[in-house]
């Protein structure tokens, strides 16, 4: 919470559902204007105290946000801009298994969001959340990025917009006098970030039994916290993940464990082997996988991780293709004996 500046700008992302007609979800995300904003103001309010070498570093933030979609191995992986694949788990968490499951389904549940980024997916299952009873069950949701930058300046932003647009919030948003975006991915509303408002999120997070995690590093890391894995997760998302082959070992033991494995981890050097041919799925883990069919210029496919996983008795289902345009699907993940 202390990491968010005193004024913030969001604008509303409407997302159509396929199969419905004139069926949308529509979520708050920050605008990256004003991610660049308070990166400049604080560049400015710091710039006589800084150190040459932070310095540089805020240099190096101000590129990132300026190019979100440039990718910098190791360093930065593309998470402040919002990609198309996030937007398809959304149409098929809400038109397929919000119809298979059913109002609620979200209650109760830990879920984790692999590489999240602007985090869409997550914003849509707190949205649920916020929607429905709170009921006598803690609700889990755990977002990861590679960078500590994205989870600061959006993901945790974007979580903080969906409870201010939810009805938990309404009397916040009539004590702004703010008018609400009416959609369309364009109108933005610009609010203040009080102390009321902070101690309003974290109480309604309380009062509805739901509890956020933010983690940042890679996913070498994120695998020897020990307590994440405790206990298997309900719902397991990931989406543009897989753009690089020599990433899908250590992607698919995070998929592994998170879903409630605890084999020996597998190590990237020793190649996708130890890390799939024992992979057998929680039987009650939903794990979507979104991704793009090629990724121009940076080598990986949907293609090649299908193949990994049917060449070590891995099973998939295709629950969301698009042909046209640019080609993407989701695959709903299941390994081992069924």
């Amino acid at each position: 919470l202390d990491t968010l500046p005193p004024i913030i700008s969001y604008s509303t992302l409407e997302i159509p559902i396929s199969g419905q007609s004139g069926s949308k979800v529509t979520l708050a995300r920050r605008d990256l204007y004003d991610v660049r904003y308070q990166l400049i103001a604080q560049e400015e309010g710091e710039e006589n105290d800084v150190p040459s070498d932070e310095g540089a570093n805020k240099d190096a933030e101000l590129s990132f946000v300026d190019n979100p979609s440039d990718l910098a191995p190791g360093l930065y992986e593309g998470g402040l801009k919002t990609w198309e694949c996030s937007l398809d788990l959304v149409d098929v968490l809400e038109g397929r298994i919000k119809f298979e499951r059913g109002h609620g389904w979200v209650r109760g549940k830990r879920a984790i969001e692999i590489g999240c980024g602007t985090a869409v997916p997550s914003l849509y299952l707190l949205q649920q959340l916020l929607h429905e009873p709170s009921g006598q069950v803690e609700s889990t949701i755990v977002l990861q990025d590679f960078n500590d930058l994205v989870i600061r300046l959006v993901t945790f932003p974007n979580a903080f917009l969906t409870w201010y647009t939810s009805s938990l919030a309404d009397r916040f948003r009539t004590d702004q006098d703010q008018e609400e975006p009416s959609g369309g991915n364009s109108e933005d509303v610009t609010i203040t970030i009080t102390q009321d408002l902070k101690d309003a999120f974290i109480h309604s997070l309380k009062e509805q039994k739901i509890s956020l995690r933010f983690l940042a590093g890679s996913w070498d890391a994120i695998l020897d916290t020990k307590d994440l894995f405790e206990s298997p997760f309900d719902v397991v998302l990931t989406s543009e993940t897989i753009y690089r082959t020599e990433s899908l070992p250590t992607l698919i033991e995070l998929l592994r464990r998170a879903c409630g494995e605890d084999d020996a981890g597998v190590s990237s050097e020793k190649g996708l082997e130890p890390g799939v041919k024992k992979l057998s799925l929680h039987s009650n883990t939903l794990c979507l996988v979104a991704a793009k069919i090629l990724y121009f210029g940076v080598g990986g496919s949907i293609i090649d991780f299908q193949k990994y996983l049917q060449s070590r008795g891995a099973t998939y289902d295709i629950v969301f293709n698009k042909a046209l345009g640019v080609a993407r699907q989701v695959l709903s993940l299941q390994w081992g004996a069924q």
